[in-house]
């Protein structure tokens, strides 16, 4: 798949799952690298990187300056193999949470933002390396809810 996106003025290429193509794939390990300080190139090499791992990149050219990939997984729940491991309706958090916990339990941190967060202390999370920013005129979402970005979105 391929196709022009026009961003500020510039044009960029929107590509996806490119790992045959040398040229992209070794321009994705580039700014993985830079990025992050490992590639795929190994991995690629070894044969690991199946049709399960998909890249959707924006193009500069043949350079790739911005990605977010998909991991396809197959799960094995209870004897049935699976790929959506969420449930089908919605289930209310507290009956989750009282099902996991015991008598010794005294916190549970949650890392995410529930739905309903009445019945839920919260407090204000200080990490390095966690600070974003918001274009002055963009709508804030943060000044008027109590959010957070989920732990398992922070790679």
């Amino acid at each position: 798949m391929s196709e022009t996106l026009l961003i500020n003025d510039k044009k960029y290429i929107y590509r996806c799952n490119y790992k045959d193509d040398s040229t992209l794939r070794n321009s994705f390990n580039r700014l993985t690298e830079k990025t992050y300080g490992f590639n795929f190139k190994q991995w690629y090499e070894n044969g690991y990187w199946g049709d399960k791992y998909i890249p959707y990149s924006l193009l500069d050219g043949d350079n790739v300056v911005s990605n977010v990939s998909v991991n396809i997984i197959d799960f094995l729940i209870l004897g049935e193999q699976k790929r959506d491991v969420f449930a089908i309706k919605e289930v209310k958090l507290d009956k989750i949470i009282n099902a996991m916990m015991n008598e010794k339990t005294k916190k549970v941190v949650l890392g995410f933002t529930p739905n309903n967060i009445s019945s839920y202390e919260k407090s204000l999370v200080n990490e390095e390396d966690t600070t974003l920013f918001i274009k002055i005129g963009k709508d804030n979402p943060f000044k008027i809810r109590d959010l957070m970005f989920p732990v398992l979105s922070h790679a």
